[in-house]
């Protein structure tokens, strides 16, 4: 049986230890009252929030937590915002923000209390955390039925035991396979709700892209130019090498890069639906890009490499393994290197994460500073200065900030 969802009981944050390395944090509302992190991620943040004059406990109750405002990126080289927001449902709640003009905002609602059944589909963490804010499970995420046939109302649950939401099975029981596509459960009941991007005309005819707010600061902090070469060494799915192709009207080089061959369809996925036809996309290592394409000397270029992921929210799942992040860090290293050696002097290089360790933003980036001809530049749109560090690095945390957690850094090829 899987498990319950944690007490109501437990209103006031703290923490307590449990046994086998784990610490139970005590959240005030929202989906998740009770949390297991595991101690070494406790210790992480806590790292973190002391400079922030913030408790780990509220870093960690905020990422369990999805954000108020989930934002939209407008394509402008399609339409308008005012037209993207006249072809938005009316139970969307979505409304513009000032600060960019290609940014909408859709509220993130409550949604309805979801229970245990007999009938339920496990899912992977990632397509979990999605159905939380009620999108529908799609087959990728979904790793058993139990119980279930096609038709029937089913529960959706974690693979680490929370019940995330509930609807019809789409499938049958047989055809659980993380190679199809499809829908597996049509959701009806999540703990939140927000309007499901997509399923609508806009998204699908290519207005619109889902992009965090800081991610899109990031394009408006660097600001790549017309005319620039630019180059994002590890581009799936899109989001950052289409938001430069946007913000430069079209009007620069794009190539788009990245290791495998999915990943590499998801970029040119994305780059179809957009309409961004000139961006070339190619499967390669980054680590070694210059020896596969000696030719390129990019103006710009982008690095946004594997991380840890902690700063991702919702949440369900909160570990970290030492090991992991190790070999994170080697690869972070070796993908920023290589884009100092093969940006052209006077060029700028952009590395961000979606992760909350020193170690793999500011650490990285003062390694670069020390070892390589850069110099950090000041982002060109107001920011949140990180205060783990004297040089001009942005840092989102969750529990201080309103948005997910993220880094980002601005960097000048001498």
């Amino acid at each position: 049986m899987y498990l319950k969802r944690h007490s109501d009981i437990l209103v006031q944050r703290g923490r307590s230890f449990l046994s086998g390395g784990a610490v139970e944090v005590r959240c005030k509302g929202g989906f998740l009252r009770s949390i297991k992190a595991g101690e070494e991620l406790v210790e992480k943040i806590e790292e973190i929030s002391s400079s922030y004059m913030i408790r780990a406990e509220d870093v960690i109750c905020s990422l369990a937590e999805p954000v108020e405002n989930y934002y939209l990126r407008v394509n402008i080289m399609k339409g308008s915002r005012e037209y993207v927001l006249s072809k938005m449902p009316h139970d969307s709640h979505a409304s513009q923000d000032e600060r960019f003009e290609e940014m909408i905002n859709v509220k993130v609602r409550g949604g309805e209390k979801v229970e245990e059944m007999k009938r339920y589909v496990i899912a992977d963490i990632k397509a979990a955390e999605r159905v939380m804010l009620g999108s529908d499970l799609f087959m990728p995420g979904a790793l058993k039925v139990v119980n279930g046939k096609r038709g029937e109302e089913v529960a959706v649950v974690s693979e680490n035991g929370y019940v995330v939401g509930s609807g019809i099975l789409d499938i049958d029981p047989s055809e659980v396979n993380p190679k199809k596509r499809g829908i597996a459960v049509r959701i009806e009941r999540s703990p939140y709700k927000m309007v499901k991007l997509n399923s609508l005309d806009i998204f699908k005819e290519g207005y619109i892209y889902d992009q965090s707010f800081p991610s899109m600061l990031l394009i408006h902090a660097s600001s790549p130019r017309e005319g620039d070469v630019i180059a994002d060494l590890t581009a799936s799915p899109g989001g950052k090498i289409s938001h430069a192709y946007e913000f430069t009207r079209g009007k620069a080089e794009y190539y788009a890069f990245d290791h495998t061959n999915a990943k590499v369809e998801k970029v040119e996925e994305t780059m179809r639906r957009l309409g961004h036809e000139n961006v070339k996309v190619y499967k390669a290592d980054s680590r070694s890009l210059g020896k596969e394409f000696p030719w390129l000397f990019p103006s710009f270029t982008i690095v946004d490499p594997p991380c840890t992921g902690l700063g991702n929210r919702p949440r369900l799942s909160f570990s970290f393994e030492e090991e992991e992040q190790e070999v994170l860090i080697r690869l972070q290293k070796a993908l920023l290197s290589e884009a100092i050696r093969i940006t052209s002097p006077g060029g700028k290089i952009v590395y961000s994460t979606c992760t909350l360790t020193v170690e793999e933003n500011e650490g990285v980036v003062e390694w670069a500073l020390k070892n390589f001809p850069v110099c950090a530049e000041e982002p060109l749109a107001p920011y949140p200065r990180t205060k783990l560090s004297d040089f001009p690095f942005a840092r989102f945390l969750p529990g201080y900030h309103k948005y997910p957690g993220f880094f980002f850094a601005v960097l000048k090829k001498l």
